[in-house]
């Protein structure tokens, strides 16, 4: 059984810098052709209330638009083999908790003090919006801990 000929032959034509740069640059293409795939077709649309999608796209992308993703994709598949790019790995875990590490600071950096910037606050913003920023911020907590696998009233 003969080994397959590389496609380049030679040394290896990126050096290990440039083989992580195109290992996270053609890993965010796949993930940005996964959302892609998913804002093509409206059944996979998620109800919202602060986002509200719409369906503005031909009628006929998802059809039209697959068989050029797929071709992406097996161009992706063909470059990666052929630099010998290593697969990226996701923790899901680690995913999740960045996710709800990001949104904890988000709802952190929308107290008071920090609408300061934007002016005024109103006096009642401590009655009417600092609770439910609390409970939202502890339902993430919640979340977090039970990605965690630990129950939510567990230490961090």
């Amino acid at each position: 059984m003969s080994v397959p000929e590389k496609p380049f032959g030679g040394p290896p034509v990126l050096n290990e810098n440039q083989r992580r740069h195109f290992e996270v640059v053609l890993s965010m293409l796949e993930d940005s052709l996964t959302r892609i795939e998913a804002l093509c077709n409206p059944a996979s649309a998620t109800p919202d209330v602060l986002t509200l999608v719409e369906d503005d796209l031909p009628d006929d992308v998802a059809r039209r638009a697959q068989p050029v993703i797929e071709s992406i994709r097996a161009q992706v598949a063909r470059l990666a083999s052929d630099l010998e790019l290593a697969p990226r790995r996701l923790s899901r875990r680690r995913a999740v908790q960045a996710l709800l590490t990001s949104e904890v600071i988000r709802i952190d950096d929308s107290a008071r003090h920090q609408l300061r910037g934007y002016g005024a606050v109103d006096p009642r913003f401590d009655d009417v919006v600092a609770p439910r920023l609390g409970e939202i911020r502890d339902a993430l907590m919640g979340l977090a801990h039970t990605v965690r696998g630990k129950p939510a009233g567990g230490a961090p």
